[in-house]
């Protein structure tokens, strides 16, 4: 259940990830100055560290979210003791 969640968040960063990606390369390859240029591959360096640092922050939470609460047994408790 856990691993299962966690490889759904992954995919789902990894195909917002290839959508973000698109979009900068394109925009990288309409600019024709060099200064806009250069903002466009900053801003693709910047999605690519930012791609990788949330991937390994699910991958610490996936390591990290193996005990999973499940109900082991129903009833009820009564706690008896010695009043004073």
């Amino acid at each position: 259940e856990t691993r299962e969640l966690a490889e759904y968040r992954r995919e789902s960063l990894a195909r917002s990830h290839q959508a973000r990606m698109s979009l900068l390369e394109e925009r990288l390859n309409q600019a024709r100055e060099e200064k806009i240029m250069r903002m466009r591959k900053s801003e693709i360096s910047t999605a690519e560290a930012d791609y990788a640092m949330k991937l390994q922050k699910l991958d610490i939470a996936a390591e990290r979210a193996d005990v999973i609460a499940d109900a082991v047994a129903y009833g009820m408790i009564t706690i008896l003791g010695v009043h004073s």
